[in-house]
């Protein structure tokens, strides 16, 4: 009789097979489970570790979902376009404009009070904050030109003349100072108690401007997946949501743009989602 052929005393093959090596895995399992449920304090502790370790499976594996999706700006706010620091939906709550970087939230604001139009009178006189738009001679005591362009100090080209008409710098900021220790500017602006005198064709405008302030900047992602409106599927009112961000109402906003308290779906309520349900309820 061969080996595989064996029988015990109860007349049972004793073959090695794949099941009989399993059914007694599956014993041993069985006798140690037994044996730890003998003992509290070791099934406690078995239990809280395998707790624990599903516990910490599942935090990684909802963190990597989370991250596989790609956040989206749905009202295009986090952006910043003159690269100042504040992103565009800080800049509209404050009223500082995102398209100039010398205007930024808690900078000092210029309010313009009139101006020296194109074909109107050239020159004007006063203590003044002026924003200069084209060529221009400014005569008198002045302040921070320095700080908007640094090399104000330099003498002028002199292909510069009396009218100011030959001037070869394009649109960009420039100052230089000429021979009777006037300046020379265009397009910038500076706080200065004298007479400004524009070129023909060119305007400039003066006022004040306000004391400045320091706020910190708002990180872009405070502007990214924005929840814009909260509803509940469960509600059976057709108009649902409350604008939970505020960039639709806009309240608070220093400068409002022409779209707050929206009102697409054209159903008398701003800034909310109308639900219009199927035949079937849903």
């Amino acid at each position: 009789m061969s080996k595989e052929d064996q029988i015990d005393s109860e007349g049972r093959r004793l073959a090695t097979t794949v099941w009989t090596a399993l059914d007694r895995k599956a014993g041993a399992i069985i006798e140690l489970t037994v044996r730890q449920l003998k003992n509290k304090t070791s099934t406690w502790t078995v239990m809280g570790v395998s707790v624990l370790l599903l516990t910490l499976l599942s935090a990684f594996y909802i963190d990597s979902v989370r991250e596989g999706f790609e956040s989206i700006d749905n009202d295009g706010d986090s952006v910043d376009f003159d690269g100042d620091g504040y992103p565009l939906g800080q800049e509209m709550k404050y009223g500082s404009s995102d398209y100039d970087e010398r205007e930024y939230p808690g900078a000092a604001i210029f309010i313009p009070e009139n101006q020296i139009n194109y074909w109107g009178v050239r020159t004007h006189s006063g203590n003044y904050t002026w924003d200069v738009f084209g060529p221009s001679k400014f005569t008198g005591s002045w302040e921070n030109i320095s700080t908007n362009y640094a090399e104000y100090g330099d003498e002028c080209p002199e292909i510069i003349g009396e009218d100011l008409a030959n001037t070869p710098y394009g649109y960009s900021s420039f100052a230089c100072t000429l021979a009777d220790n006037s300046v020379y500017v265009q397009f910038l602006r500076f706080d200065g108690n004298g007479t400004l005198a524009v070129a023909e064709g060119w305007n400039a405008e003066y006022g004040r401007t306000t004391e400045s302030y320091y706020v910190a900047p708002d990180p872009q992602s405070a502007y990214i997946d924005e929840d814009g409106l909260d509803w509940d599927s469960e509600n059976p009112s057709q108009s649902q949501g409350f604008d939970d961000d505020g960039d639709c109402t806009q309240e608070g906003y220093y400068l409002p743009t022409g779209s707050q308290n929206d009102d697409d779906n054209r159903n008398g309520v701003a800034c909310d989602v109308q639900w219009i349900r199927g035949p079937d309820g849903s």
